[in-house]
């Protein structure tokens, strides 16, 4: 019995080493997995950088501070670098830039690279930065300040000013130029007047502080030409032994021979027109020649453009007034009224000693009368 004791106690010991070869039996720096834990408990341990470190993604090449810890089967690295922050990428320990502000002047930092804009890319400290292009939407236009206007170039001896908005400058100069000695001139077609005529069409032209009255030339819209009447034949050349006459119409003549003419007869003014010994300024005239011997004939279109004005003692108006004294006055088919301006004066107007005080109704074309005027008193003279 003592040996077969002996023999188990021997097996159980062979068993024993056997079973530590395989688990690889006991240590001074590992203990058994048996001996430690229990069965079942797993590692809940996660790796931290030291104090003097902070975690980043990756080494910066030169950095001999950056290293690997691990815990858990789980590592990260760590790096003295004093610039970096857990997670940012790798900054090298001598790279202070700031990456905010490194988009040069005039962009600023996107994300992504708008589709209409013009970008480029900055790398900075191992980070790379999109920068856009600012774009300037001010689409307004400068204007000049009250009491000036805006001039391509400052007059000499004025004082000028720029106004700048969005990018653009102009130069302003004062509204009412100090050394201005220019005069004004009417435009091309009108003439300058005191005062704008009745039914005359006018305009002011101003500059230099100047104003002056320009009013519009009468327009020749007459297109018409000519012709001879009926029993005559327009010629270049009147012939002795017919009867001529010229037509005129709308600044174009031409000579008319009558047909049948002879020698004895006289020339005739044609219908519409009267012989004068010569043209009066304000007809149209027309000259016919007959046998050798011309008149002038003249009509009685008046091409008068004088406008009439009231005698001294009297004033133009519109209607004539419930107690006034009126008269018209007419010249070159312009007629005006005027009344008789009141006065407190007690003369007494008189006529001319050739001639006498008469009653309006006695005076006629053919034997006009004069007025006079005197301390608000019209009387008539003939």
């Amino acid at each position: 019995m003592t040996h077969a004791l002996k023999i188990l106690t021997l097996g159980a010991l062979t068993s024993l080493s056997l079973t530590g070869c395989l688990f690889g039996g006991p240590s001074e720096d590992k203990p058994a997995p048996w001996s430690t834990e229990e069965e079942g408990t797993q590692c809940t341990e996660a790796p931290e950088c030291p104090d003097d470190h902070v975690e980043v993604s990756a080494c910066d090449q030169g950095d001999a501070s950056c290293h690997e810890v691990s815990a858990c089967g789980a590592s990260i690295l760590c790096t003295s670098a004093q610039d970096s922050t857990p997670g940012d990428p790798v900054v090298s320990p001598g790279c202070m830039a700031d990456v905010q502000a490194g988009c040069p002047q005039g962009t600023e930092r996107v994300e992504e690279c708008p589709a209409d804009s013009l970008c480029t890319k900055v790398t900075q400290c191992g980070q790379t930065l999109t920068c856009a292009e600012q774009l300037d939407s001010c689409l307004a236009y400068p204007s000049c300040p009250s009491g000036k206007v805006e001039v391509e170039v400052c007059p000499q001896g004025e004082v000028c000013e720029e106004a700048s908005l969005c990018g653009s400058t102009i130069l302003c100069a004062p509204e009412s130029l100090e050394h201005c000695l220019a005069y004004p001139s009417c435009p091309e077609g009108y003439t300058e007047q005191e005062t704008c005529p009745q039914g005359a069409t006018c305009q002011d032209v101003t500059l230099c502080d100047s104003t002056i009255t320009c009013m519009q030339d009468p327009i020749n819209t007459c297109q018409a030409y000519p012709s001879c009447p009926e029993g005559a034949t327009e010629v270049e050349v009147c012939l002795d032994a017919f009867v001529c006459t010229t037509e005129e119409l709308c600044g174009y003549t031409i000579t008319c021979q009558h047909d049948g003419g002879s020698c004895d007869e006289q020339p005739v003014c044609p219908q519409g027109y009267h012989e004068e010994p010569a043209c009066p300024p304000d007809s149209l005239c027309q000259e016919v020649t007959s046998c050798g011997e011309t008149i002038t004939c003249a009509t009685g279109l008046n091409t008068c453009q004088a406008y009439p004005s009231c005698q001294p003692g009297s004033t133009e108006v519109q209607a004539c007034s419930a107690n006034g004294e009126c008269f018209e006055e007419s010249l070159c088919s312009y007629t005006i009224t005027c009344e008789v301006e009141p006065a407190v004066c007690r003369a007494i107007p008189t006529c001319d000693s050739d001639q006498v005080e008469v009653d309006e109704s006695a005076c006629t074309d053919a034997n006009p009368c004069d007025r006079r005027i005197v301390c608000g008193t019209m009387i008539l003279c003939q």
